[in-house]
Protein backbone atom coordinates (compact mmCIF):
# COMPACT_ATOMS: atom_id res chain seq x y z
CA UNK A 1 0.00 0.00 0.00
CA UNK A 2 2.81 2.47 0.99
CA UNK A 3 4.14 2.17 -3.01
CA UNK A 4 0.44 2.95 -4.21
CA UNK A 5 0.81 6.03 -2.17
CA UNK A 6 4.44 7.23 -3.79
CA UNK A 7 3.22 6.16 -7.33
CA UNK A 8 0.07 7.81 -6.76
CA UNK A 9 1.84 11.47 -5.49
CA UNK A 10 4.27 10.55 -8.49
CA UNK A 11 1.74 10.16 -11.15
CA UNK A 12 -0.30 13.20 -9.31
CA UNK A 13 2.85 15.90 -9.42
CA UNK A 14 3.18 14.83 -13.24
CA UNK A 15 -0.45 14.72 -14.51
CA UNK A 16 -1.53 17.62 -12.27
CA UNK A 17 -5.29 15.73 -11.64
CA UNK A 18 -5.82 13.08 -8.93
CA UNK A 19 -8.31 11.11 -10.88
CA UNK A 20 -5.83 10.93 -14.16
CA UNK A 21 -3.22 9.48 -11.36
CA UNK A 22 -5.36 7.25 -10.37
CA UNK A 23 -6.15 5.93 -13.64
CA UNK A 24 -2.15 6.02 -14.29
CA UNK A 25 -1.33 4.19 -11.44
CA UNK A 26 -3.93 0.91 -12.39
CA UNK A 27 -1.97 0.02 -15.37
CA UNK A 28 0.96 -1.00 -13.90
CA UNK A 29 -0.81 -3.07 -10.73
CA UNK A 30 -2.64 -4.71 -13.99
CA UNK A 31 0.52 -5.30 -14.82
CA UNK A 32 1.75 -6.41 -11.90
CA UNK A 33 -0.26 -9.16 -10.85
CA UNK A 34 -0.65 -10.68 -14.30
CA UNK A 35 3.01 -11.40 -14.12
CA UNK A 36 3.03 -15.46 -12.09
CA UNK A 37 3.94 -15.35 -8.76
CA UNK A 38 7.40 -16.89 -9.76
CA UNK A 39 8.09 -13.57 -11.93
CA UNK A 40 6.91 -11.09 -8.96
CA UNK A 41 9.02 -13.18 -6.92
CA UNK A 42 12.46 -13.05 -8.69
CA UNK A 43 12.34 -8.97 -9.24
CA UNK A 44 14.47 -7.73 -6.19
CA UNK A 45 12.78 -4.15 -5.91
CA UNK A 46 9.21 -4.27 -6.86
CA UNK A 47 8.38 -0.20 -6.65
CA UNK A 48 10.65 -0.05 -9.38
CA UNK A 49 9.15 -2.16 -11.47
CA UNK A 50 5.90 -0.05 -10.48
CA UNK A 51 7.18 2.81 -11.40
Amino acid sequence: MSERRRLLRLAHRLLGSLAEAEDAVQEPYARWYALSRERQEAIDVPGARLT
